[in-house]
């Protein structure tokens, strides 16, 4: 563990909202989505008055405004993260080094919409939806690269982190 000065701005922690320099203010965390497999950035602590915070190292901050974030992609932006996508599995609809606006208030897969999961190897982005009738209750994984694996996992084995709602791309 790295621990930082005393900034809860440079910390994201999933239990909380995140406080950043100004309104609208989203965090890009250090880890990597993988569009096959990613990447987890060490766990930072910080002290905070009196109190200690872990959760994700920020590397940068950007700034949607509020009103633009919930009328147009839905989302709280203290409860959103931003992360770089690694990988090609997702592509056409995700590239790599795109960066996706996740939703952390949306983990319940209502239908085969993209998400951010963790099967404890590190965060991936890839289509999800529960398997209706499944029992054990059951989640389709997918890939949109039709060369891509795409596969099937019992919903306890799997964390969902929330829901892209927002791709920032560079590549048109």
């Amino acid at each position: 563990q790295v621990t930082m000065p005393a900034d809860e701005r440079n910390v994201v922690s999933f239990g909380r909202f995140y406080v950043g320099s100004r309104p609208g203010a989203v965090a890009e965390v250090a880890d990597r989505a993988g569009a096959g497999d990613g990447t987890m950035s060490e766990v930072v602590t910080i002290e905070n008055h009196g109190s200690v915070l872990s959760g994700h190292p920020v590397v940068h901050e950007w700034v949607i405004p509020p009103p633009l974030a919930r009328n147009w992609a839905g989302v709280d932006t203290r409860q959103s993260v931003i992360l770089q996508v690694k990988g090609d599995s997702m592509v056409p609809t995700l590239k790599p080094n795109d960066r996706v606006l996740v939703d952390r208030t949306d983990t319940i897969p209502s239908d085969e919409a993209v998400y951010v999961i963790d099967e404890g190897h590190g965060p991936k982005v890839k289509r999800v939806r529960i398997i209706a009738g499944s029992r054990p209750l059951m989640l389709s994984i997918k890939s949109d690269n039709p060369n891509a694996s795409s596969w099937k996992s019992p919903v306890d084995s799997v964390t969902i982190i929330g829901r892209v709602r927002m791709v920032i791309t560079t590549q048109i």
